[in-house]
């Protein structure tokens, strides 16, 4: 446990943290990532996750993330937005021209001396600039990722469960291939808020590791780009929580997720295998009649709880699916 204590202090000592999964994403790296990201802004430090790629089925969750900085663009067009404000953004690309056209939300017109231009360079400090802690999960070793981050960070919690791991941090928590890396995050989480007062216990309440693993099992399904999740009995066992605890992660999901437009979440009640239960959320008011004219169940703003007669989830999902796009 001293690793962890040591480990705990680093990022109680910081402020302006970069989280970096394994860029090929390897076993639970990415999912481990976000729940560490989000956890870490509920600490209130700066965190950006830093990827290269993102699923394909998880890519609503890039609005709150980095790219890799090998990955970013030449070249930048920076506004200064002291006495007006942009509110749209378009181009237009004819022949061997572009232009630009930024829409002010009070028609004023902007200043050349608060447009500035830069490179890559300049892009990279910005996102880059003076981070006090780097925390790696999944990485074996820094010349994995030294080219990326060509300046030495001093300061890099390295969290792993390879062998091969060469311990490269200045602090290492390294368990066996047995654990699972979210189960290494959990554990730190832990640690972090032993001593804190019980109001902010949310790190590792049932409705909060719930969410987590709503995040890891989001599925993007159909031409609605409906994200859905089916929950097995043993999510709930495991994070000693309640279908009642649905409520904490709708309120996420709306709040932190404006890129999920719907999403379903299908689960089964132990006494009750042959029936589904469904939430269906969506600010579509169209989709949420089709839910109600075929199933029972009851609204409450743009939320939907509902059952099916199906023992199968997956094919009680399909169907759900399958009527709202008819």
């Amino acid at each position: 446990m001293e690793n962890y204590e040591q480990a705990k202090k680093l990022i109680q000592e910081s402020k302006n943290i970069h989280v970096l999964p394994a860029q090929n994403l390897r076993a639970d790296s990415f999912s481990a990532s976000v729940a560490l990201f989000y956890a870490l802004k509920k600490l209130d430090k700066k965190v950006n996750l830093i990827l290269d790629n993102i699923p394909s089925e998880l890519r609503f969750l890039s609005q709150n993330f980095q790219k890799n900085s090998s990955f970013l663009k030449d070249f930048t067009i920076s506004i200064k937005e002291k006495e007006t404000k942009v509110s749209q953004v378009s181009y237009e690309k004819i022949e061997n021209e572009l232009k630009i056209y930024l829409k002010t939300s009070d028609g004023k017109m902007i200043r050349k001396e608060d447009v500035s231009f830069g490179n890559d360079n300049f892009i990279q400090d910005k996102l880059f600039s003076h981070p006090d802690l780097l925390i790696t999960l999944g990485v074996k070793s820094f010349t994995e990722i030294e080219d990326s981050f060509p300046n030495n960070f001093s300061n890099i919690l390295n969290i792993d469960n390879q062998i091969e791991n060469t311990e490269f941090g200045k602090i290492n928590l390294k368990e066996e291939p047995n654990i699972m890396l979210s189960g290494i995050i959990v554990k730190l989480l832990k640690t972090i808020k032993q001593n804190d007062d019980e109001e902010n216990n949310y790190l590792e309440s049932p409705s909060s590791l719930l969410f987590k693993k709503i995040l890891q099992k989001i599925k993007i399904k159909g031409d609605e780009n409906i994200a859905c999740v089916i929950l097995e009995n043993k999510d709930f066992e495991e994070t000693n929580s309640y279908s009642s605890d649905l409520s904490f992660s709708l309120t996420k999901l709306k709040n932190e997720f404006p890129a999920i437009r719907d999403f379903l979440i299908l689960w089964q009640e132990k006494d009750f295998p042959i029936i589904t239960k469904c939430i269906f959320y969506s600010p579509n008011n169209i989709l949420g009649e089709k839910i109600l004219e075929r199933f029972e169940g009851k609204q409450k703003g743009n939320g939907i709880l509902f059952f099916v007669r199906e023992e199968y989830i997956p094919e009680a999902r399909d169907k759900i699916l399958k009527i709202i796009e008819n």
